[in-house]
């Protein structure tokens, strides 16, 4: 006897099912070990330089460098800035002065 297509469609449409089925976990599986994997990867490097470039580096500043401090950079992003002092010191330095000027009359009143 000769199974009927409608038979052999439904036959097929539940195999399909049940192996979809058995993939969802291992798919989710390895969805989650790239997660962790990709989550535990450090996005840190380091770079090994001599005791006087160190040194230099860290007390850098306008005056003994031709660049902007890190803590002069980190006030810069801050208030958005960065970009506009990469284009436009003056402006950019106009615009931080008066940022300070608004917050220095926003306190005393």
């Amino acid at each position: 006897m000769v199974p009927s297509t409608d038979q052999s469609l439904s036959n097929f449409s539940e195999d399909m099912k049940r192996s979809s089925a058995r993939h969802i976990p291992l798919a989710l599986c390895c969805i989650i070990w790239l997660l962790l994997t990709a989550g535990c990867a450090t996005p840190v490097g380091v770079e090994r330089v001599d005791a006087s470039t160190a040194q230099h580096q860290l007390t850098a500043n306008a005056l003994t460098a031709d660049e902007l401090s890190p803590p002069a950079r980190n006030v810069l992003r801050r208030w958005v800035l960065s970009e506009r002092y990469d284009d436009d010191p003056a402006g950019a330095i106009a615009a931080l002065h008066t940022i300070a000027t608004m917050a220095a009359v926003t306190k005393t009143k």
